[in-house]
C-alpha cells in the first residue's frame, strides 16, 4: 500500500467540511473519486428524511466471481469538526488543537478507498464489492436507519468505525433507548408572585435526585445529559422542562426493566412536589452479536492471521452503523482502524494502522470465498 496516497487522501478529506444533515461537499468529492475507481454510484434519498442536504451513498464495483463483500464508514463528523488543519508528526496525525481530527470516520473511508483502489489496479479477480458510505452517524445513525435497503445486495459486511489499533474487533454492541421526561410546572411573575408558580426546573432537579444512573453494570449504562426548559426569560417562574437521557444494555429485557425503574422512581418523586411529569420511552436502535464461529468472522480473523495482526476480539458499549444493518439482517462487526480519543480535540491516528487497515480491506477482498 502506498504510504503516501493514503496520508495525501486522509488530509485532503479532512479538509472538507462534514457536519451531520451538511455532507454534500465530501459526498461529491467521494462519488468522483468512486467513479473514477469504476464504481457505479447510488445516493438514496435518506437527507430528505433527515432534513439534510445529502444522502447516503451505495457504490459497487462489479466482479468476476461470484458472492458480494461489503465494507462501510460514514462521512460526517461531530462537532468542532470544521476547518481541521491536520499535520504529521513520529508517525502520527492530528489536528492543530483546535479541532477534533474526524478519523471517526475518515480514517475508515480512506482505508476503503485505499484498498479498493489496490484491487482494482491488480486486476485480479475478484467479488462484487459494495461500499457504503452513510450520513449523519454521529446523530443517532440516522443514516443507516434511513438507508434504501433495497440497494444493497450483500449479506454481510465490515464497518471501519472502532476505535483502537488495528486487530480490535467489536461483534457485540448494545441495545440503545432514549428516554424524555417532561415535567410540567406553572408560570407566574419571578417578582410578583412567585409563590403562585411552580418551577419545572427545580422539580426536575427534584426528582433526578438519587436517580441510579452511570455505569449500572458490565454492560449497562445510562446517562441523563440534557436538561432544558424556561426558555431566556428569568422572570417567570419556569412552567416546563424536558430531561432527556440514554439507556444502553446488550440485553434488551434489561433494557426495558431500567426504563420502569425510571418511569417508577420519578413519577414518585414527582409527588413529593407540585409538578407533573409525563415520561416516554424509544428504542434508539437495535444492538448485535456475530459469534466467533460464524463464517464472515473466521474470514476476517483469519485475514488478519496471514497479516501479522493478532485479533482482539471484545464487547463494545458504542452505537455504529453495524448496528442497523444488523437488525436489517447484513451482518456485520466494527472493525479499530488505529485512531484514538475520538470526538475530542486529541483525537489522532496512528499512520502504520491506517496504512494497515488499507491492507486488510485489500486482502479481504481476494480472501473471501461464496
Amino acid at each position: 500500500m502506498n504510504n503516501a496516497s493514503a496520508v495525501q487522501r486522509f488530509f485532503k478529506l479532512a479538509k472538507i467540511d462534514s457536519a451531520p444533515t451538511e455532507e454534500r461537499l465530501i459526498a461529491d468529492e467521494l462519488k468522483n473519486e468512486l467513479k473514477q475507481l469504476g464504481c457505479s454510484v447510488y445516493e438514496d434519498g435518506a437527507g430528505e428524511k433527515i432534513n439534510g442536504n445529502t444522502g447516503n451513498l451505495i457504490a459497487t464495483l462489479p466482479g468476476t466471481l461470484p458472492g458480494t463483500i461489503m465494507f462501510c464508514a460514514h462521512m460526517d463528523r461531530v462537532e468542532q469538526g470544521l476547518g481541521i488543519k491536520p499535520q504529521i508528526k513520529d508517525g502520527i496525525i492530528s489536528s492543530d488543537g483546535t479541532t477534533i481530527l474526524a478519523a471517526d470516520d475518515l480514517a475508515g473511508v480512506v482505508a476503503i478507498l485505499e484498498g479498493v483502489a489496490k484491487a482494482k489496479a491488480s486486476e485480479r479477480p475478484h467479488p462484487n464489492i459494495e461500499i457504503l458510505f452513510p450520513v449523519c452517524e454521529e446523530r443517532g445513525l440516522m443514516g443507516s436507519k434511513n438507508l434504501d435497503y433495497s440497494k444493497v445486495n450483500a449479506k454481510f459486511g465490515y464497518i471501519l468505525d472502532t476505535s483502537g489499533r488495528i486487530g480490535r474487533i467489536v461483534n457485540k454492541a448494545p441495545f440503545k433507548g432514549v428516554v424524555t421526561i417532561e415535567v410540567f410546572g406553572k408560570a407566574s411573575h419571578a417578582g410578583n408572585f412567585p409563590e403562585r408558580g411552580v418551577n419545572a426546573i427545580m422539580a426536575a432537579a427534584h426528582i433526578l435526585d438519587g436517580l441510579q444512573e452511570g455505569r449500572l453494570g458490565l454492560e449497562s449504562t445510562s446517562n441523563f445529559g440534557s436538561i432544558y426548559g424556561g426558555g431566556e426569560n428569568i422572570g417567570t417562574v419556569c412552567n416546563h422542562a424536558v430531561i432527556r437521557g440514554e439507556i444502553r444494555n446488550h440485553d434488551k429485557s434489561k433494557l426495558e426493566e431500567y426504563y420502569q425503574y425510571v418511569k417508577e422512581y420519578c413519577e414518585q418523586k414527582i409527588k413529593e412536589t407540585k409538578a407533573t411529569c409525563s415520561i416516554k420511552f424509544k428504542l434508539d436502535y437495535e444492538g448485535f452479536f456475530v459469534p466467533v464461529t460464524d463464517p464472515m468472522m473466521v474470514l476476517l480473523t483469519d485475514t488478519m492471521k496471514s497479516m501479522n495482526i493478532t485479533p482482539r476480539i471484545e464487547t463494545g458499549m458504542g452505537g455504529m452503523d453495524a448496528n442497523n444493518f444488523n437488525a436489517y439482517g447484513i451482518k456485520s462487526v466494527g472493525v479499530a482502524i488505529g485512531y484514538s480519543e475520538p470526538h475530542s480535540l486529541n483525537e489522532r491516528i496512528v499512520v502504520e494502522d491506517l496504512i494497515k487497515a488499507g491492507e486488510l480491506v485489500y486482502n479481504l477482498i481476494f480472501n473471501y470465498h461464496e
